[in-house]
């Protein structure tokens, strides 16, 4: 009777496996940005809504949304621009349906020694620090990526002209940053966290420019990544959209209620090889960005498309265009 009772929870369980909606949600990188939904992952959250989720990666900047206007994956996990960027070009007709951070959250930290050559100091005030970014080399992930993004916005701020005044280069990904300012490959690293973090605590780098703590331009009020799906999608997959934002919403609130608990997940199961240091500085830096829960609002978005008018002419999208609400709005099951 026993073993037909184990036979009988085995046959349970792998039916309830089958029955498991098998998704893919791309991303541009591995970074802490996307905290709330490794949380839903790490946590359950995903497969106690009866999905199966597979994370890809495709690169920055424009790549990172390939495989949803591809059809090879079902959602993403984007930096806004992007999903807006498709649309505008007519790749695509992406709708937004949970958001996840608020503000750019990327650094521009320089070399230790151009620091010093430069004489940076900290009491600076922040116009005299964006001039010293004038004939420097400058590495972003990739170009018209948040990290090229939030440079030029910094820089167009304070009367720099990014296409004369520096040197901006595309170093093809989050990871590159890392050894190319190690290496004196360039001067300086316009990036995302753990990377400005991480460069600053083992000592190789300096802050020269923290946009969302110093409220430059729109870059501290701007919705920056949300989850995104073809609307045709959504349309046809209603409950499956329904089941991801309930699950990221379960991450979003484990987040906010359990800090540290979040934290001690994050670090084992995401970032196990990092520093504990640059970790920490890195999750506390981004951890007032986190949204509490899934619902864009319109004044994020505002921002967001204030900014994607000064790299896209003519950009003409609308909170109504841009968004879906009523996935974020659906009540709890």
């Amino acid at each position: 009777m026993k073993r037909f009772a184990m036979a009988m929870l085995g046959l349970l369980a792998a039916s309830g496996a089958a029955r498991a909606e098998q998704i893919v949600i791309n991303q541009a990188g591995h970074s802490l940005t996307a905290s709330s939904i490794y949380l839903a992952q790490d946590l359950g959250f995903f497969a106690k809504q009866g999905l199966d989720v597979q994370f890809i990666s495709n690169g920055s900047g424009m790549k990172s949304i390939v495989p949803l206007v591809s059809g090879s994956a079902q959602f993403c996990a984007c930096i806004v621009f992007h999903p807006l960027q498709a649309n505008h070009a007519g790749a695509a007709d992406t709708r937004m349906i949970a958001g996840i951070t608020i503000g750019f959250a990327t650094k521009i930290v320089l070399h230790k020694d151009v620091a010093a050559r430069l004489h940076l100091v900290p009491d600076m005030p922040l116009k005299d620090r964006v001039a010293l970014l004038r004939g420097l080399k400058i590495g972003v992930t990739e170009l018209s990526a948040s990290t090229d993004q939030a440079l030029r916005v910094v820089m167009m701020a304070y009367g720099l002209n990014p296409e004369r005044d520096a040197t901006i280069v595309s170093l093809g990904g989050l990871p590159n940053l890392l050894p190319a300012l190690q290496n004196h490959q360039v001067d300086a690293v316009s990036g995302s966290p753990p990377v400005p973090e991480q460069l600053i605590q083992e000592g190789t780098a300096v802050l020269l420019v923290d946009p969302i703590h110093e409220h430059v331009g729109l870059l501290d009020t701007a919705l920056f990544m949300a989850i995104a799906a073809d609307k045709s999608y959504l349309a046809s997959h209603r409950d499956v959209a329904e089941r991801v934002v309930r699950a990221v919403a379960e991450g979003q609130s484990f987040l906010h209620d359990h800090k540290e608990k979040a934290r001690q997940v994050l670090k084992e199961k995401e970032f196990p090889t990092m520093p504990q240091a640059g970790f920490d500085a890195a999750f506390d830096a981004q951890y007032p960005s986190y949204l509490a829960t899934p619902v864009i609002s319109r004044e994020s978005v505002d921002a967001e498309v204030k900014i994607t008018a000064q790299f896209l002419p003519g950009f003409k999208g609308t909170y109504e265009t841009l968004v879906d609400p009523s996935f974020a709005a659906a009540k709890p099951q």
